[in-house]
């Protein structure tokens, strides 16, 4: 059963009383990284939190300080020094505490591999030890938890959807690696604002009561803190765990569901009579699809509840449906790159996202002069989920046009007075997707000032009453219609207000209608999704290259033109080949681009689509591949093979590409632990050191 609160309440009383001084202590990593303590974060399983501070270096010769979040191993029954600092404990528990502070940096060490793979893991930066203790280093997180976010405020299925997936493909990685998180539940996820691109990432925190397995299930844990969230644990969580049970974590992911839906915490599972009841608390517009996948991730028998986080996360997509893009995806267009923010709402045969720019347009510069950023730009982006084999997906498709064609202005691809793209259409992920430009209006308040400004003017020139009277009616009149007018302009450029638009507010979520345009519903019985029949070119003319690439939006359109030596077509070519993953094409195109330099962001993609072929070389461990890279020149994988070499005794290799990245100027200080290794092995005992290393 469930630990008394008031007990533990006083257990964690009496661990901050034994935290470190917050004035005066600084911790030294095994980076040289000097870590200065600010606060204590909280307390929990088998430490004590902090929060600290430290000089990071950005770039050469300038540093910034930067926040962290440094845990510390120490066991109830521990204790301090007289210095304050020291970790002792008594002898009986010795044995007990080497073991855990074992588990301790082995979980450190399991959550620094997971580093990269998921934006939605708290990142660790390393571990060491320090006064009779060990540590690991976090990122700082200081947003909301979902418990915040939510609480008292049931969200809607698309958006509490679109904060649950992530953190439930991160749970996916972290069973990958056998490990069980064991407190997932809305105080432990975090809410992170990415402030280059504005997207919010939910970020699983907290592994202090994870519990890790073997191949075969067993735990390899020694000693696992004991504790259960009320409302967010099965009722065999309260027991010992034995084997690696992944439903377990399912539960808790239900549960955390349950909340963001209801704005309120599931009740205990031993509270829970069956779970046709709970369902009855949701909501009516839930969805059944959703209702299921709660139900076989509540079920109070183990052996009758969803198995695994894939097998959940799948009955919540479904099977067929059209998987959502996670908040935070880059999403490649045709002329800018998107960083999806949030999932706005589904309509039958689309998805409506929020999204902001990734970075500055790749051709914006022609249209501005590259003085103008655009970082600030947001955007709708409208994306094809109907797809599919015969004549209906063709129908919805045609609908999808037509009704896109309602809401885009009269031309795409045009830019507005700011250097921003006002909307495209492009093809990305096997789909085709719309992004228009939302441009702030003003608000209502700026338009009563305004207002307000005309009828003082009057007041200061002396008008009799029953004229102010009149003027102000009129003004006000006139406003009104203005602003009908702006909100009904024919052009399709969406408008947001600033002042009263919020995430959950930016689309009404009625199942009746599609999207918002200019503050007006366009329901289905509005929106004409017949296709405009478009007029045949002259039979007597054949059009142009130049006329071609202009009207070309998919990768054969660009092929056609690229295969025939219409050199402009090389560029756009070898984008849509990166889009579609096929890397080998891509870098033969861009390549090609290069070469006949007809786009000035040639070399950048041919250098983008390297590094992924390294990467994934990389991630691969195709050693080979990197070698060839390496042999042809791609500076990036020298450092990269001198270690790989040198970590498998082949020294004369180690030096030779170690060499090769000094010389170059790319990962210079990881080509000098290199040498220096190889001296230390005594590899240069006949040969001549080289004078950098010396």
């Amino acid at each position: 059963m469930p630990t008394d609160k008031n007990q533990r309440q006083e257990e964690k009383a009496q661990m901050l009383e034994c935290a470190l001084p917050v004035k005066n202590t600084i911790l030294t990593g095994k980076s040289g990284q000097k870590y200065k303590i600010l606060a204590v974060l909280g307390t929990g399983g088998f430490g004590i939190t902090y929060k600290a501070v430290s000089e990071v270096k950005v770039k050469e010769g300038f540093s910034a300080p930067m926040f962290f979040a440094i845990k510390e191993h120490f066991m109830k029954g521990c204790y301090r020094d007289t210095d304050k600092t020291h970790v002792l404990c008594p002898p009986t528990m010795r044995t007990d505490v080497e073991q855990s502070r074992e588990d301790f940096r082995t979980e450190a060490e399991r959550l620094m591999k997971l580093n990269g793979q998921s934006p939605n893991i708290v990142k660790v930066n390393e571990w060491f030890d320090a006064n009779g203790t060990c540590y690991y280093v976090m990122e700082y997180l200081d947003g909301q938890t979902l418990e915040q976010y939510a609480a008292g405020r049931p969200l809607s299925e698309a958006k509490a959807l679109s904060l649950l997936l992530p953190v439930a493909r991160a749970v996916e990685l972290v069973h990958q690696e056998k490990l069980l998180h064991l407190d997932i539940k809305p105080d432990n996820i975090v809410l992170k604002t990415d402030f280059a691109s504005g997207a919010t990432i939910p970020v699983l925190i907290d592994f202090g009561l994870a519990k890790h397995f073997d191949g075969r299930g067993r735990p390899t844990s020694h000693l696992v803190a004991k504790g259960a969230t009320e409302g967010y644990a099965p009722m065999e969580q309260y027991g010992e765990i034995t084997r690696f049970a992944p439903e377990i974590d399912v539960y808790a992911l239900g549960a955390t569901l349950f909340f963001l839906l209801t704005g309120k915490n599931p009740p205990r599972a031993f509270d829970i009579q069956t779970v046709t009841t709970l369902m009855e608390r949701l909501p009516a517009d839930v969805s059944p699809r959703v209702k299921q996948a709660l139900m076989g991730a509540m079920q109070r028998n183990n052996f009758d509840r969803t198995q695994t986080v894939t097998a959940f996360i799948g009955a919540l997509e479904g099977e067929k449906s059209h998987k959502m893009l996670p908040v935070g995806y880059v999403l490649r267009g045709g002329k800018v790159n998107y960083v999806i923010t949030e999932v706005v709402r589904s309509a039958p045969f689309y998805i409506v996202y929020k999204a902001r720019l990734a970075g500055k347009s790749l051709d914006a510069s022609t249209v501005t002069g590259g003085n103008v950023t655009q970082t600030l730009a947001s955007y709708y982006i409208y994306e094809w989920s109907a797809q599919g084999p015969g004549k209906e997906s063709e129908a919805s498709l045609a609908q999808f046009h037509a009704e896109m064609q309602k809401l885009m202005p009269p031309v795409l691809d045009q830019y507005d007075e700011h250097g921003h793209l006002e909307s495209e259409c492009f093809e990305a992920n096997n789909t085709y997707y719309y992004a228009c430009l939302i441009t702030p209006q003003p608000s209502n308040l700026q338009r009563i000032i305004e207002e307000g400004a005309k009828i003082l003017d009057v007041v200061k020139k002396g008008a009799k009453p029953v004229a102010l009277v009149a003027v102000a009616l009129l003004c006000c009149y006139g406003g009104y219609r203005g602003v009908r007018w702006y909100q009904n302009r024919p052009q399709g450029v969406v408008w947001e207000d600033t002042t009263t638009v919020t995430p959950d507010t930016i689309v009404t979520p009625d199942s009746n209608t599609d999207v918002i345009q200019g503050g007006e519903n366009v329901s289905e019985d509005t929106v004409d999704i017949k296709p405009d029949p478009t007029p045949a070119p002259p039979a007597s003319r054949v059009k142009t290259d130049d006329e071609l690439f202009a009207e070309a939006r998919t990768l054969s359109d660009y092929k056609a033109l690229a295969d025939k030596g219409y050199a402009k077509a090389y560029y756009p070519l070898a984008k849509k080949y990166l889009d579609a993953g096929n890397l080998d094409a891509a870098k033969r195109w861009a390549e090609k681009a290069v070469a006949a330099g007809v786009d000035r962001y040639a070399d950048l993609l041919l250098s983008e689509v390297e590094y992924k072929q390294y990467s994934q070389a990389y991630q691969r461990g195709d050693w080979n591949t990197i070698r060839r890279m390496a042999d042809g020149g791609y500076k990036e994988a020298y450092a990269t093979l001198a270690t790989h070499y040198l970590q498998a005794n082949d020294y004369a290799n180690a030096d030779k590409y170690a060499q090769k990245a000094y010389a170059a100027g790319t990962n210079t200080g990881d080509a000098k632990k290199v040498m220096q290794a190889l001296k230390a092995l005594g590899y240069y005992d006949d040969k001549e050191v080289p004078a950098w290393i010396k």
